[in-house]
C-alpha cells in the first residue's frame, strides 16, 4: 500500500517537529536551571544563562537568541575558553541548537571582566563556517557573525537585566 504524498509530507513534518520539540525542551531545562543560579548570585564572568535577539545584516530575518555558557578548561597563560551552547529562533516556529567554542582576551587593563570574544562554528552544508568576533561583560554580550552567505550581529543580557 502506497501512502498519498500529502500524507507522506504531513508525517515528516510532525516527526521532524517531534525531534526538534525534544531537543528544546532539554534546553529549555538546563537553560532554566542556569537562570535560577545567575539569579542568587552575582556573575563574575561569562558563566550561565544569557537571552537577547540576533539579526541578520544581509536579509534582516532576526529572531530570539538565548545561551548557556559553560568555562572550559585553560592552561594557565592562555586566552580563557567558554562553550556556548546557543538556541535560536527563525520566524517564531523553527529553532535550532548549536554549540560554538570562544575564545576571551581581556580588553584593557581593567578588571571589570570585559573581554573581547571570537571564534567559529563549521555548520556544514547547513551554512558552512560562522566566524564570531564581539565583546561581552558579565551582564553584556554582543557580538558580530559572518559567514560565506551571511553577516549579522547577536546582543544578548543576563535574563532580568534591563
Amino acid at each position: 500500500m502506497r501512502l498519498p504524498s500529502a500524507l507522506l509530507r504531513l508525517c515528516s513534518a510532525l516527526v521532524l517537529a517531534t525531534a526538534l520539540a525534544s531537543c528544546s525542551m532539554g534546553y529549555n531545562r538546563d537553560w532554566n536551571k542556569a537562570a535560577a543560579t545567575d539569579a542568587t548570585q552575582h556573575p563574575k564572568n561569562l558563566e550561565g544563562a544569557w537571552a537577547g535577539t540576533w539579526k541578520s545584516n544581509h536579509d534582516g530575518h532576526h529572531g530570539q537568541l538565548r545561551a548557556i555558557v559553560t568555562k572550559l578548561h585553560t592552561t594557565v597563560g592562555q586566552p580563557e575558553k567558554y562553550s556556548f551552547r546557543y538556541h535560536a529562533t527563525w520566524a517564531n516556529i523553527i529553532s535550532g541548537v548549536i554549540t560554538a567554542e570562544h575564545e576571551a582576551i581581556p580588553a584593557g587593563k581593567k578588571k571589570d571582566g570585559v573581554v573581547t570574544l571570537s571564534g567559529e562554528k563549521d555548520l556544514g552544508r547547513l551554512g558552512g563556517v560562522y566566524g564570531f568576533t564581539g565583546v561581552a561583560s558579565p551582564i553584556e554580550f554582543k557580538a558580530d557573525y559572518k559567514s560565506k552567505l551571511d553577516k549579522g550581529v547577536f546582543e544578548m543580557k543576563r535574563p532580568g537585566s534591563p
